[in-house]
């Protein structure tokens, strides 16, 4: 026989030869490929696809989370084998499986399947894994939070006073900055004969450090103290600066996405303290420590 001849032959023996028909159970997480993704994979090694009426091979592919990466196991008529690779590389994980598969059927490509076909474990080859890409650091998001407080302040002025209060605040990771403009009212308070009337309106800033919910900062503000003589001969409105500086306390809660509920306590520093004078009698003067209590709800759309 020539050499031509017996080529021949050797084409026509493996053209008639029965390729594997391949069942395949896979499970893997949520941002792996999914089954018929792992199919194709194993199709593209092999050249063709590995299905039809009767099944040759059963393979089950599993991939779950183990130690720091992705760990997945090939099981293949008896025999398996483990495979591992970072835990954002799932991609390249599967197709280390695939071609693992795809390895093993195409051994046994040429070669009748034994009955039972499960009586002798085919052999899994080793593949290693390809080295995983680099992941990149993904930056640290800003986000940005509105909010409307309400707010008591004690010491400020000659009574307790309450207002409302407007923040807008800039976060980053355990760092944030806050702008503020608040406004205090205290209720009317009598002095030799007359009443006094007081209110008080600050804008500021904070610099803060968060751990979990809590915030810790410090806060400074300016403004002016608003001063009305009610029944007084001469009564008049006057204004003086006001300037404060203190530690400040956050807690946040956000029960569900975009709502920010918040509580906050500060104390403050006086540094212009201004007093009151009804015909030459001093009737108040500010307290060298003053402080501030709040609740806020707030809307954080980033």
């Amino acid at each position: 026989m020539s050499l031509a001849g017996a080529t021949a032959l050797i084409s026509i023996a493996l053209a008639a030869a029965p390729k594997p028909v391949l069942s395949v159970e896979y499970a893997a997480p949520q941002g792996c490929p999914d089954a018929a993704a792992f199919r194709a994979k194993v199709a593209a090694r092999l050249g063709y696809e590995p299905a039809g009426e009767r099944v040759t091979h059963a393979a089950r592919v599993m991939v779950a989370p183990g130690g720091s990466g992705l760990t997945a196991t090939l099981e293949l008529e008896g025999g398996s084998r483990a495979f591992d690779a970072a835990a954002g590389d799932c991609e390249g994980l599967i197709s280390s499986v695939a071609l693992a598969l795809a390895i093993a059927l195409d051994s046994e490509a040429y070669v009748a399947p034994r009955k039972p076909p499960a009586a002798v474990p085919a052999a899994v080859p080793e593949v290693e894994a390809p080295p995983p890409a680099p992941v990149e650091e993904p930056g640290r998001p800003i986000h940005l939070g509105l909010s409307v407080a309400a707010r008591a302040a004690l010491g400020h002025l000659p009574a307790a006073a309450f207002g409302p209060a407007l923040e807008g605040r800039l976060r980053w990771g355990a760092f944030s900055a806050a702008l503020e403009l608040e406004g205090a009212f205290a209720a009317p308070a009598s002095a030799l004969g007359g009443r006094v009337l007081t209110s008080q309106l600050r804008g500021g800033g904070q610099a803060c450090g968060h751990i979990a919910f809590v915030g810790l900062c410090g806060r400074l503000t300016v403004g002016a103290l608003r001063v009305e003589g009610q029944g007084f001969e001469n009564a008049r409105v006057g204004w003086s600066p006001v300037a404060t500086v203190g530690p400040y306390a956050l807690v946040v809660w956000q029960p569900v996405a975009g709502l920010l509920l918040q509580a906050s306590a500060g104390l403050d520093v006086v540094l212009v303290r201004n007093s009151i004078e009804v015909s030459d009698t001093r009737v108040w003067t500010a307290s060298r420590v003053a402080g501030t209590v709040g609740v806020a709800v707030g809307w954080a759309p980033l």
